[in-house]
């Protein structure tokens, strides 16, 4: 039996129509035998047998495009991000990247879920991205080289592929995303980063040629070639934007 689970970002989404979107992908693949919200968390639990794991993979990335994949920063990044975000308001962050930047296309949003939720494991706010693989790694990276060019922040984005757990028998501790009653302004958390700007850069390019290599691995013929064309176009577009205008 496998047992996996990720964190997503709009739970209210996930959970419209009783979970309505949850049970048609779990239609979709009917090798999984679970496929479920957590109850009071931020977590999509899947179960299938041993031969469901690529389907499970599969259902992952669908539950991702539908209600989002969030960015994942260390805790002192995350602070400083949920900071510039209560500053600046998540309808300009979602405006500026859409808009400003047009960085989303068809089916490509900005993901937010800003309720506090009393007693959850995980309360928000959390934000993401919303697309299909493997367009959602590339933009979640792009937001986050544009939020740094835009607010002067130096954010690195950690592992953008799935989350996985495998064998998951109990709830995990409760994980906060919002560090309560902090002293430090976003100024102060942003001088405290100064140094990482040049780790950041390594980390975006790092992560778009991690991106290209795992679709090397898993195609061939010309959707390899094609794959491979979207993947040089985007990393030119990652250093256009670093370089600046």
């Amino acid at each position: 039996m496998v047992c996996d689970k990720i964190v997503i970002v709009d739970v209210d989404e996930a959970l419209k129509n009783n979970g309505e979107i949850l049970r048609l992908i779990k239609d979709k693949y009917p090798s999984i035998a679970q496929l479920f919200h957590f109850r009071k968390s931020h977590q999509v639990h899947f179960v299938g047998g041993a031969s469901a794991q690529n389907d499970i993979y599969l259902a992952m990335n669908d539950v991702y495009a539908a209600v989002g994949e969030p960015f994942r920063f260390s805790e002192d990044d995350n602070n400083i991000f949920l900071q510039l975000v209560e500053e600046v308001t998540p309808d300009r962050i979602e405006v500026f990247l859409r808009d400003d930047c047009k960085l989303f296309g068809r089916d490509e949003r900005f993901a937010k879920d800003d309720k506090l939720r009393n007693g959850w494991r995980m309360t928000g706010p959390v934000y993401g991205v919303c697309a299909p693989t493997p367009q959602r790694k590339e933009l979640l990276i792009a937001s986050v080289v544009a939020i740094n060019r835009q607010f002067g922040t130096h954010l690195i984005l950690l592992d953008v592929t799935a989350e996985r757990t495998q064998h998951v028998t109990e709830p995990q501790p409760p994980t906060h995303t919002w560090v309560e009653g902090s002293t430090q302004s976003l100024q102060e958390l942003q001088l405290k980063h100064l140094e990482k700007q040049q780790r950041h850069m390594q980390c975006v390019l790092l992560a778009a040629s991690t991106t290209r290599a795992m679709h090397v691995e898993l195609l061939s013929g010309d959707a390899h070639i094609a794959v491979a064309r979207k993947e040089q176009e985007f990393e030119q577009r990652l250093n256009d934007m670093l370089r600046g205008p």
